[in-house]
């Protein structure tokens, strides 16, 4: 998940200064919402641990597309000066 998320930074970074933030953030949050779906709907006991890994992936691009966005919006707001 966090290998995803770090990957795609550079590629969500250029989009956000090209895309409202916020749309980004509210794709991220559906991503990441589907990618915990996936992971706990067919959560078992006796699951193979690499049938978690699609929904890993899902919740990693959704966290890149929040997290970039987020510290654009972010600093964006702060005043030069400071």
């Amino acid at each position: 998940m966090a290998l995803v998320s770090g990957l795609m930074g550079p590629f969500i970074g250029r989009l956000s200064d090209r895309v409202n933030g916020k749309y980004l953030v509210m794709s991220g949050l559906l991503g990441m919402a589907l990618g915990l779906a996936v992971i706990a709907l067919p959560a078992e006991a006796e699951l193979p641990p690499w049938q978690l890994i699609p929904g890993l992936l899902v919740c990693g691009l959704g966290m890149g597309l929040v997290l970039v966005p987020v510290n654009n919006v972010a600093m964006g707001t702060v005043p030069a000066d400071l």
